[in-house]
């Protein structure tokens, strides 16, 4: 069954994070795994100084797993809270030794998995390890990631905004994300931030094919003119009724890595709606 992983710190964040993803599970009759990567002293930079017992990683073990099994309590207390006939998904709990990074390959390996949630960080300084991990998962995922920002509610999705260069690979994105919007009606808006002056060709034959390939009627066409892109995207939330902004995270190689973060990575950091980042290249992308 379609089910989504919820990648927790146990802050605040995280928690608000979890209720979004919990909300969004039963809209789309999901289940939710918990998931804590747990960071054992071998993966730290000072680990050749430290002295690590067993029975303390044993400790840090043992309270990762309560303190998942205390956060999913939470979520299942507020499914008892509600009214009505809902979806109630199933949650489960999972933990790893090691950082994120290290343990990815084997969360992913769950082949029902549609998504990856997780909370934005802050610009402090005390997050900034925090913001380096969110940009190593964006990197190295191979499914979406849905970054939710400090304390944002869940609402109903009525329009997703999807920023899109217009090339074909985009198309395979929003025949993924008609499924998520069917649930709700949610309109498609297709944010395309290009000059002025250029021509409508493209936008004619990307549109034609969005049609043709892709049965959902709720797809809609905006330009958007600007200098600067990330000014338009962070933007759309002041500007815009917009629930959840949707974006396509390319790899980048070494030398764009060391001079320049990507759109995405910026997004994460700045804006407030929800963002789904999608990766590329990837072999197949989950529908929800």
């Amino acid at each position: 069954m379609k089910t989504i992983a919820i990648l927790t710190d146990f802050s605040k964040r995280a928690e608000n994070a979890g209720t979004y993803a919990l909300y969004l599970a039963q809209s789309l009759h999901a289940n939710l795994i918990l998931y804590d990567a747990f960071v054992v002293a071998s993966d730290s930079p000072m680990a050749a100084q430290i002295a690590w017992p067993m029975e303390d990683y044993g400790k840090l073990r043992r309270q990762s797993e309560n303190e998942l099994q205390a956060f999913a309590k939470k979520l299942r207390e507020k499914l008892s809270l509600q009214k009505g006939d809902l979806f109630e998904p199933l949650i489960s709990c999972q933990t790893h030794d090691g950082d994120l990074s290290a343990d990815l390959e084997k969360l992913l390996a769950n082949k029902d998995l549609v998504l990856l949630v997780m909370a934005g960080h802050d610009d402090s300084m005390s997050t900034l390890l925090l913001r380096d991990h969110v940009h190593e998962l964006l990197d190295a995922t191979t499914l979406p990631v849905l970054i939710i920002r400090d304390q944002y509610p869940f609402q109903t999705i009525s329009n997703i905004a999807f920023a899109t260069d217009l090339e074909l690979a985009d198309i395979e994105v929003i025949r993924c994300l008609a499924a998520l919007a069917k649930p709700t009606k949610a309109q498609i808006t297709l944010i395309h931030i290009a000059p002025a002056n250029k021509s409508d060709g493209k936008v004619k034959a990307f549109m034609a094919e969005v049609f043709r390939n892709i049965d959902y009627p709720l797809i809609r066409y905006q330009k958007m003119t600007g200098s600067d892109i990330m000014d338009e995207i962070t933007g759309l939330d002041e500007n815009h009724s917009y629930d959840m902004l949707v974006m396509v995270h390319h790899h980048k190689d070494f030398w764009e890595k060391l001079f320049n973060q990507s759109d995405t990575q910026k997004a994460a950091a700045h804006v407030n709606l929800p963002l789904l980042v999608y990766p590329f290249p990837t072999r197949a992308l989950p529908v929800f």
